[in-house]
Order: C-alpha cells, then structure tokens, then sequence
C-alpha cells in the first residue's frame, strides 16, 4: 500500500476556491412545509464540539488509518449562481470525500476492534434516511447496515447559499 496518507491528512485538503455570483433578483427562499422555525426549540453554542476535543478523542485514528491520497480536482469550478449550483458543488468535492473518510475510520475501527458499540454511518442526500413527514432534508447521516431509506437521519442537513441565509436569523423572535 504504498503511497497512502493518514485520514488527518486526506481530510485536510482543502476545497478550491469556488466563486459565488448570487443572482440580482435570488428570489423567495425554498422552504419545507412539513417544518418550520417554531419546530426549533432552542439553539446554542456546543462547547465540546472543537477541533482539540476531536483530536482527544480521535487523533489515533485519524494519524493510524491510511488510505490513497485524492487530490482535489484541478480544473476551475464554475460559479454557484443557484442553490441548485451548490448541491451539485457539494456533491462532487464534498459527498464523496465524506463517504470515503468515514468508511475509512470505521474500517479501521473494526481491524482494530474498537467499534465500542459505535454504528458505522455514511454520507448522501437525504432521502438515503428515512423521511419522516415528508420532510426530505438535502443530506443525511444514516447507518450502513440498514437498507436505503429505512432508517433515521443521524444529522439531516439543508443546504442554502451564502444570499438566502443570516447569522441574525440565531435571535429571530420565532426561536
């Protein structure tokens, strides 16, 4: 196996810079019915949640566990003009690095036998979960051994351009 990096190492490249062009009139944001600001009960600062926490828990793994090196791609992307635009972005330099990193770290995981009652998750749109109410999140986390869309959604996930959304909607008077 020559030639492979470590999984800190593969997850550290970085994305090309990819332009944003918003349009001039970017319209009425997308919404789902089936949910709403008020289903957020409350919203707050994960403390715990930081790289030097993750490195406590994780830097065996992520310096143990090799893989071949996957260079981003080198041609230029084109601008995200849309949110259509983005979710193809994501999907082709984000989607498939996820996928592979976790599949990595769980493998290596289970050679080492130390799952310790962890579930092996994957990476995809959302309808890979579960959809519940009809609520089809853009992305999902969801256990590898279930059959596709069958079970919950571990971290659904919308995505949105940069023009559709605020930092200031954190204190909106609906949360």
């Amino acid at each position: 196996m020559a030639n492979q990096v470590s999984l800190l190492t593969y997850l550290q490249n970085a994305l090309p810079a990819i332009p944003v062009n918003p349009p001039p009139n970017p319209g009425r944001n997308t919404t789902n019915e089936a949910s709403e600001a008020s289903d957020i009960r409350n919203i707050g600062v994960w403390h715990g949640f930081n790289l030097n926490a993750l490195l406590q828990s994780y830097q065996n793994l992520l310096v143990k566990a090799r893989l071949p090196p996957d260079p981003m791609p080198t041609s230029p992307p084109g601008a995200i003009t849309a949110e259509n635009a983005l979710r193809s972005m994501i999907s082709e330099y984000v989607f498939p690095r996820v996928r592979r990193a976790l599949r990595t770290g769980f493998d290596r995981l289970m050679t080492i036998n130390q799952m310790n009652n962890l579930t092996p998750v994957s990476f995809d749109v959302g309808e890979r979960a579960k959809v519940i109410d009809a609520s089809k999140p853009d992305t999902a986390y969801f256990a590898v051994a279930l059959p596709a869309g069958t079970g919950p959604n571990r971290a659904p996930g919308d995505v949105k351009p940069s023009w559709k959304w605020s930092t200031a909607l954190a204190t909106h008077p609906l949360l």
